[in-house]
């Protein structure tokens, strides 16, 4: 198993953790303190030691265990007066009056 180089604790290190807190040797908060991290992660990992023993101190997946059914869309259509669909383009473009092309913003 690899363990990326920004990982605070291994496998071991979570479990000897999670076992000074279910033997008393640790609160959460000193616990915390010691492997530094927060009470909410000593609390996570002590509660998969307690209900999965050592082997739930494994890294799990963080892939989605099903793919959603339909993605939702990204806009919607919007209803520009009477006729209930999209606006319809401009029948003709406007022009500068300088007659060229304007400059993009944020370039000198």
């Amino acid at each position: 198993m690899n363990i990326h180089k920004n990982a605070r604790l291994t496998p071991l290190r979570r479990e000897e953790m999670a076992r000074d807190v279910v033997e008393g040797r640790f609160s959460e908060a000193d616990a915390a303190r010691t492997y530094g991290v927060t009470a909410k992660v000593v609390a996570r990992w002590v509660e998969r030691f307690r209900i999965e023993g050592s082997a739930g101190m494994l890294d799990r997946s963080s892939r989605p265990r099903q793919a959603r059914s339909e993605p939702k869309p990204r806009w919607r259509m919007r209803s520009w007066g009477g006729g209930g669909g999209p606006r319809p383009p401009a029948t003709t473009p406007t022009k500068n009056p300088r007659g060229r092309a304007p400059r993009p913003r944020g370039q000198g």
